[in-house]
């Protein structure tokens, strides 16, 4: 049990660095530094290294909330978080920046965040899309291919819809 539950700590902290998301439920208190991973079910198979998060899946910290259909992490042999991937109506919504697309899959070693399937991104009024959207967690670097489009708004104008749901 005590294996399982360094397992289930280390992927909590993982989501953290990760920046998963920081939005609190009026029935729940989160604290700061605590990150609240809530789904319809949860399968933990410690033998096979992994954590399947399924349904109506909520990751929320100070930084930043998640939201997908699923959420599935990957362990090494010494518990280390090795890849999380989230998938299906994936969104992330951190300060005035917000991403979607049908999934999202994040190597811990590289920092590399990768979003397919529709990704869009918005920054303030501004909108990027692509058929594959990198970007660095810990670089200021994106990079977009193929079919990369950028829609930039000047000042005051109003006319864009939001990513959210």
């Amino acid at each position: 049990m005590k294996k399982m539950n360094t397992f289930l700590r280390t992927v909590v902290l993982t989501l953290c660095a990760w920046g998963c998301v920081a939005v609190t439920h009026a029935q729940d208190s989160v604290e700061e530094d605590v990150t609240v991973i809530t789904s319809d079910k949860l399968t933990f198979d410690y033998q096979n290294k992994y954590a399947l998060f399924i349904g109506n899946v909520i990751v929320e910290d100070k930084d930043m909330r998640l939201t997908s259909d699923e959420l599935t992490v990957r362990f090494d042999d010494d518990g280390d978080v090795e890849f999380i991937n989230a998938e299906g109506q994936v969104f992330i919504q951190q300060d005035d920046k917000n991403a979607r697309s049908q999934t999202a899959t994040y190597n811990v070693a590289t920092g590399e965040i990768v979003l397919e399937g529709d990704p869009q991104l918005q920054r303030g009024k501004n909108l990027l899309f692509g058929d594959r959207i990198t970007f660095w967690r810990d670089q200021d670097r994106l990079e977009v291919f193929p079919n990369a489009r950028l829609i930039i708004f000047p000042d005051g104008d109003e006319k864009r819809e939001s990513l959210l749901p």
